[in-house]
């Protein structure tokens, strides 16, 4: 399992949703993050995250779960 370390952050897009609050949408699960990571999106730049990085941001975000 990664190591997370825990720290509060804010997107440049004021509209973005936090990572605690992806962490706490119903269904939000490990998978589920791999595919969104994996995925397009029209606001966002088009970032490959792959590997040890992808799985890395997975842990954080799931260990925001129950968070704020």
């Amino acid at each position: 399992m990664p190591l997370v370390v825990k720290s509060p952050g804010l997107s440049t897009n004021p509209d973005a949703p936090t990572f605690a609050a992806i962490a706490n949408t119903k269904g939000v699960t490990r998978t589920a993050l791999f595919a969104m990571l994996q995925t397009s999106h029209k606001k966002m730049p088009n970032l490959v995250i792959k590997g040890d990085d992808a799985q890395n941001i997975i842990a954080y975000i799931l260990s925001l779960k129950g968070g704020d």
